[in-house]
């Protein structure tokens, strides 16, 4: 997670590279947040959430609700959603994979929430 954080960061930052290798590396950064705080809420429900890189150590956490973290899941696979194509499969992330994913954190998370 926080390599994506600084993938996502640093992307958006730069002005050197082309437009196509920003967005790919800006939804592949985006997937990848996703892809883990999706693999973690699903095992452990509520973790600490964090969306910017870390620039010190830190030693405390605060944990989120599951909904906050699905909200950003979502929001995060949308993005990559938005910004990937379909081309360089098998090595690279794709739309469809981001597509995917995507259904399986609505599924998750309306399973979750019905729970209660």
């Amino acid at each position: 997670i926080g390599d994506a954080n600084l993938i996502i960061e640093n992307a958006t930052a730069s002005t050197s590279t082309s437009d196509a290798i920003k967005k790919t590396a800006l939804g592949e950064g985006y997937f990848f947040r996703a892809y883990n705080y999706l693999r973690l809420v699903s095992q452990y429900g509520a973790v600490p959430l964090k969306t910017k890189s870390s620039t010190a150590v830190e030693l405390e956490f605060t944990r989120q609700s599951p909904k906050e973290i699905f909200d950003v899941i979502i929001a995060d696979f949308n993005q990559a959603y938005n910004l990937l194509g379909n081309t360089g499969s098998p090595v690279r992330i794709t739309k469809d994979a981001a597509a995917h994913f995507l259904a399986k954190a609505y599924l998750s998370r309306g399973s979750e929430i019905n729970d209660s």
